[in-house]
């Protein structure tokens, strides 16, 4: 199982069409984080316990986390292209291996095993997400043309 999701209100030809750009995806970059989750919307700062995934950078601006390299499906995906925002923490000694993603109902802290892959993951994420905006633009062209 790959763990894809398609939204309903495509027709069958359309969900074809995402499932087949999804597979043939490229793997942009991957390797070991360390992460924890928060709750966008909460009035308590409640953090998950850290927890050490496998993660899987692909061009389609999907972010897949394992719970390790050879697990059959992801725990966890975060849709790159539908994020607020990317924050390192460069300027915080305490958390200067970490970076923040902030998606419209969570939070994701990660930290990478040293700075020069903590850079290496933030410069990944900024190109994919771009990239992906441009082609979910120009996808949502062309599936709007398919009935």
């Amino acid at each position: 199982a790959i763990g894809i999701e398609v939204k309903k209100s495509l027709s069958p030809k359309q969900k074809q069409a995402v499932l087949a750009n999804v597979l043939t995806s490229a793997v942009i970059k991957e390797g070991h984080l360390t992460k924890t989750t928060q709750k966008a919307v909460s009035s308590t700062p409640h953090f998950s316990k850290k927890k050490r995934r496998w993660c899987v950078l692909r061009e389609d601006g999907v972010l897949y986390m394992y719970k390790h390299a050879d697990a059959k499906g992801p725990s966890a995906q975060i849709d790159i292209a539908d994020f607020c925002s990317v924050l390192d923490y460069s300027n915080e000694p305490s958390k200067n291996l970490g970076f923040k993603v902030v998606t419209r109902t969570r939070r994701y802290h990660c930290w990478a095993s040293n700075v020069a892959e903590r850079d290496s993951w933030l410069v990944a994420l900024n190109n994919v997400r771009k990239n992906a905006l441009l082609q979910r633009t120009f996808t949502t062209i062309n599936l709007d043309a398919v009935n």
